[in-house]
């Protein structure tokens, strides 16, 4: 059984989960892993797809327990595919529909008051 991999594959399965869900009961074992992921989604992609072809070519996966961290590798990669997608979709969201609000010094003219001179406290 092909231990190193099991933890690879463990490891990057749980951040993918704590992506997707919203734990706020387990506090910084489920943030943490969840902002890696989402963060850097395609290095750990990668990182999976690199350890998959690993355990591939030294024949680690024939094994019913590599076979089943490859079907969970599998899984967590649809997970990422789904993570990537929602950070696309939020960035579209939000640029196509908030409009971006003037700084403050700019808004209006009629906010700004005219210096009070000796004529206009005469005429109050």
């Amino acid at each position: 059984m092909p231990f190193g991999y099991w933890w690879t594959v463990a490891l990057i399965s749980w951040g993918v989960l704590c992506a997707l869900t919203r734990w706020r009961r387990l506090g910084w074992l489920s943030v943490i892993p969840a902002l890696i992921v989402s963060e850097l989604s395609f290095i750990v992609g990668y990182l999976l797809v690199a350890s998959t072809v690993l355990a591939l070519a030294e024949g680690d996966i024939d094994s019913p327990g590599g076979l089943a961290g490859a079907v969970v590798a599998l899984l967590a990669l649809v997970g990422l595919v789904v993570v990537v997608g929602r950070a696309a979709r939020w960035t579209y969201i939000t640029a196509t529909t908030v409009r971006p609000t003037p700084p403050s010094c700019c808004t209006s003219t009629a906010a700004i008051s005219a210096p009070v001179t000796s004529d206009a406290r005469r005429a109050r």
